[in-house]
């Protein structure tokens, strides 16, 4: 791993800041600072001396000399003059008294010459430091391996008398960077972290960090795990619809995705004794180590499940809380936190506004020790925008619903989008002016916790998708963004951006600028809400072939400015790949728009180039130890973008045109339909089948009739598959219907499931199993193979009359005979025009019910 140290040399000219008043003694003009020397207390504390090393490295590379350390005490004194850190005696001979400051509260104060840097233990003193080289040094640390400062060897230093702190209690940010790894990558990411004022991880020597207990998200199973009661008290776990307990989980860490039944009176007893147990333990030890105990009981429930518990005593519940989950959930953390403020008042108990529970009740409030973390889900706001833009409506309701219900707030930011997509297939996109909006608005509501999750490539030490396969514009910029803007939501964002642009891309700082304003006004010019596009249409829409050309020109331009800076380079590079990649999957879109235009840029010079960039990524931000494995998984991704033709980009360029003629009353295609059918190389969106898999799939879509033909190939270690077809009015989460088609030793099952949130376009339910005469669906999975044809007909289902459009996914899913929960699949969309239908890898594509075109 390398560390980036970026020193430009500037001419910098600082203004003295205005001495408080009242204070005579520091009315002396600005002096240089490499006339000075730290000095750490006799007896320092690990977050005092690691502070130090920070100073110094900082000083040094904004000055080009080193700054001497000294302790109070020694013998001979240092020439020169004194810069105080932590609790020195010159911080209490000038009235610094550390023991009155809230553990992050920091002082800067001159004393003639001397400095004081000073603050709340255990992170004030620290936090002053970086304060002190941010603001007068004008350092930053960019992400975990590339620290910056301008260079200036004769640096002022103004008069000093301010403090501060951070504008939110807590604040977290949830796996921004690569997987740790054992030669101190875990070590550069929390030093990162420590700098950039994070308080929600960090050893001793950052001042260790804000205490949960248990930490982590999605804590039942933490308190009531499978593998201890499942067998014993299955009563102690939820039950679904169906009245079947839920006692497996879908993950193998036997945590997470499960609940457990809060009506259970065991239940809520274990719960509140292991919450005590942990609480006195973790007090035990902060006596004993000096270290600050927990502040917070994180109570969060698991991810992953369409309800909470339906037993009927949870039923019970729900129903006095006019049917609102969120109501049952209260009732629960109630309970607990009455329990242990009793014991431990100072701890808040903390609880998630999340998928069942995420609409607030009105029938309940938290109680006075319980903080609320409204998560706005996965799919919910258009990430893109800020939350207060009219596409974000939804979002900033339930933040407004919840505030008035809860005196204590904060929120699960998610500041990145889940698509599915084919392996690879990375999408230009970014939020860096959303996100700027949206930090000050939640501070000025009130907000004090703020979780922000903003995963990128191999986030997790896998790449599980579509979590952590995907890399995404500007990333590393958006970490650090909010970072600086979980510390103080006010900042401009244009000094924000120059600093950041200043260090990471050095020469190459303007083009790259251009490059993110490019994709930041192509994003606010759309009139789409783009998270409900799929990801060939949302290339097609937003990276037209006018934007890819664009890009690649300022690429090129920072490309060249850069050659002769290693660190610079790798990062406009990694810029250069994502956009690379969305040529590679789209450039029969592009080519199609402006073919001329596009001529100088050749597929195979992109591939080579993407390839190249990729190596240098991995050797410049992996550790040694998991290289190998990031290796293998980009090879997977490189074999299937190398595996598609610009041909095989373009949906309408291989669209199988089935004229009515070959399509039966019942909607089966005739076999000269199949002899003439030419076979599409579908690209599978998991690991379920190699990209090189060419599957036979057949699309017809009259103005009465949706029909459809495959000829798969399975692995013969699954069970059969299940088809299943799910029509939208609207894209989007929670507006659709499915229809499921299950092929299982023989027999067929067919159910019919509406799912729309909006006055409801379908009324059809078809029986539980068979088919009326009007339907047709057969399948058959033998050895390796599967064959099927389904035929729907539209008029079965209570359309609008005025509605010409749906969108459509089909999912082909298999899970493994023994654990058919654990199911893998593969997702296709369906893009139509009359009859001319076809499959595209992707999560949404649109069926236009118009006339059958003729043949």
């Amino acid at each position: 791993m390398r560390l980036n140290l970026v020193v430009v040399p500037v001419t910098l000219m600082f203004v003295p800041q205005s001495a408080t008043a009242g204070s005579p003694r520091h009315d002396v003009t600005g002096h240089e600072l490499r006339a000075h020397y730290v000095v750490l207390p006799a007896q320092p504390a690990p977050e005092e001396t690691y502070a130090a090393a920070v100073l110094r490295d900082f000083v040094s590379l904004a000055t080009g000399t080193a700054m001497p350390q000294t302790t109070e005490g020694d013998r001979p004194p240092l020439q020169g003059y004194g810069i105080y850190l932590g609790n020195t005696r010159r911080a209490a001979m000038e009235g610094v008294e550390l023991s009155r400051l809230p553990s992050e509260e920091w002082r800067h104060l001159t004393c003639g010459r001397d400095i004081v840097l000073a603050g709340g233990s255990p992170r004030g003193t620290a936090y002053a430091v970086y304060e002190f080289i941010e603001r007068h040094l004008g350092g930053a640390w960019l992400d975990p391996w590339t620290r910056y400062a301008p260079r200036c060897p004769e640096r002022r230093i103004p008069r000093l008398d301010t403090r501060g702190r951070p504008a939110f209690a807590i604040r977290t940010l949830y796996n921004p960077f690569p997987s740790p790894a054992d030669d101190g990558t875990l070590s550069q990411s929390q030093d990162f972290c420590a700098f950039n004022k994070v308080n929600s991880g960090g050893q001793a020597r950052h001042g260790g960090a804000i205490v949960q207990i248990p930490p982590g998200g999605h804590t039942f199973g933490r308190f009531i795990p499978i593998d201890e009661f499942a067998k014993s008290n299955p009563e102690y776990f939820s039950m679904d619809a169906q009245g079947e307990r839920q006692l497996t989980d879908r993950n193998t860490n036997n945590t997470c995705y499960y609940q457990f039944c809060p009506s259970n009176p065991n239940v809520r007893r274990i719960v509140v004794e292991r919450a005590l147990e942990w609480l006195r333990n973790d007090r035990r030890q902060a006596e004993q180590t000096g270290s600050e105990p927990a502040r917070i009981l994180n109570v969060t429930h698991n991810d992953m499940t369409d309800d909470f518990c339906l037993c009927p005593d949870c039923r019970a519940a729900i129903a006095r809380h006019a049917g609102r989950q969120s109501g049952l959930l209260l009732e629960f953390i109630n309970k607990v936190a009455e329990a242990v403020g009793k014991e431990f008042p100072k701890v808040t108990v903390v609880t998630n506004a999340y998928t069942f529970s995420l609409e607030p009740p009105s029938t309940i409030k938290p109680a006075a020790n319980v903080l609320v973390i409204c998560c706005n889900s996965i799919g919910n706001p258009e990430v893109c925008r800020p939350l207060a833009h009219p596409t974000n409506s939804a979002s900033a309701r339930l933040l407004a619903d919840w505030g008035r219900v809860a005196g204590r707030m904060g929120v699960w930011h998610y500041l990145r989008t889940y698509p599915d997509h084919p392996p690879g297939f990375y999408m230009p996109g970014t939020n860096i002016r959303a996100i700027h909006a949206d930090f000050s608005m939640l501070k000025d509501r009130g907000y004090d916790h703020m979780f922000a999750e903003c995963e990128d490539f191999w986030a997790y030490g896998n790449t599980s998708h579509p979590t952590t396969d995907e890399l995404q514009s500007f990333s590393p910029l958006r970490t650090w963004l909010v970072s600086k803007l979980l510390d103080q939501p006010y900042r401009g964002l244009d000094e924000l951006l120059d600093t950041f642009f200043a260090g990471y891309y050095g020469a190459a700082s303007e083009p790259m600028r251009a490059l993110l304003n490019l994709i930041e006004d192509a994003q606010e010019r759309s009139a789409a809400r783009l998270i409900d596009l799929e990801r060939f249409r949302h290339a097609e829409h937003l990276v037209d072939a006018r934007m890819q050309l664009a890009a690649n020109r300022l690429l090129d331009r920072a490309e060249k400015a850069v050659l002769d800076s290693p660190s610079h380079l790798s990062h406009v590079r990694r810029e250069r790949m994502v956009f690379d990649s969305a040529f590679l999957w789209t450039e029969g879109i592009l080519r199609r728009q402006a073919a001329k235009d596009l001529a100088e840029i050749k597929r195979d010079d992109v591939l080579r180039r993407y390839r190249a960039c990729w190596q240098d990524y991995i050797q410049a931000n992996y550790a040694a130890s998991v290289r190998p494995a990031v290796a293998a998984h980009l090879a997977a991704n490189l074999a299937a973008a190398e595996a598609v033709t610009a041909r095989d980009t373009d949906p309408f360029a291989i669209v199988p045109r089935v004229p009515e003629a070959d399509i039966t009353v019942d909607g089966r295609l005739v076999e000269a339909a199949w002899r003439k059918a030419a076979r599409l190389k579908l690209t599978p969106q998991h690991a379920f089948s190699t990209a090189a898999e060419r599957h036979e799939v057949l699309v017809n879509c009259s103005a009465t009739r949706f029909n459809l033909a495959f000829d798969l190939a399975v692995s013969k270690s699954h069970a059969p598959p299940t088809l299943m077809l799910c029509l939208a009015k609207n894209a989007g989460p929670g507006r659709q219907f499915t229809v499921a088609l299950t092929a299982a030793k023989g027999a067929v099952e067919v159910q019919v499931s509406a799912l729309d949130l909006e006055p409801p376009t379908m009324r059809k339910r078809l029986p539980v199993s068979g088919f009326a005469p009007s339907y047709s669906f057969k399948s058959d999975c033998v050895n390796g193979r599967w064959v099927g044809e389904v035929s729907l007909p539209f008029a079965e289902f209570d359309f609008p009359a005025d509605l010409r459009r749906l969108y459509a996914n089909v999912y082909f899913q298999t899970g493994a005979p023994d654990a058919p929960d654990k199911a893998s699949h593969f997702v296709w969309s369906i893009a139509a025009k009359g009859n001319r239908a076809t499959f595209i890898p992707s999560a949404y594509g649109t069926l236009d019910l118009e006339a059958p075109t003729s043949e």
